[in-house]
């Protein structure tokens, strides 16, 4: 497994690998490639870009991204997307691209990271291994501005 900084042009194949991972059980999400792609490219375009590709003899395994941000005294990095193969899940892919990415962003002095993801569900529990936990501060809030938002 090689783990590297990712680059644009990793983008349509990251991309591509997203549609197929939340396209699939649990998730089931319908995700089209044209708006996985503008999704990467206004993360990519964002001050702060940084991510991470892990690869293998196959392809891309997995891929870890996001943004760095001001927060009072400290930064943070906002973990935007992970996502990790499906026939490479629960081999150590996510855990490797998670050290990896802590490792770099410690180095940067980054004093925490930040995400979001489904209540009760496989994505809070890899999290919850990777010593995350469910802020007592914070929650996710949203309001739907159409039927469809």
């Amino acid at each position: 497994m090689k783990i590297q900084p990712l680059e644009e042009a990793d983008l349509p194949e990251c991309a591509a690998l997203f549609v197929q991972v939340f396209g699939a059980p649990p998730w089931n999400e319908r995700w089209s490639a044209k708006a996985v792609a503008r999704r990467f490219d206004d993360c990519w375009r964002t001050p702060g870009f940084f991510g991470l590709l892990a690869t293998s003899e196959e392809g891309i395994a997995g891929f870890a991204l996001g943004q760095l941000e001001q927060w009072d005294t400290r930064r943070h990095f906002h973990l935007r997307e992970m996502c990790v193969a499906l026939e490479m899940q629960r081999r150590g892919v996510g855990s490797q691209l998670m050290q990896a990415l802590e490792d770099h962003l410690r180095e940067a002095g980054v004093g925490r990271i930040v995400l979001h993801t489904a209540r009760e569900s496989d994505a809070q529990a890899f999290y919850d291994r990777c010593g995350f936990h469910t802020s007592a501060k914070m929650v996710m809030m949203s309001k739907r501005l159409t039927p469809n938002g």
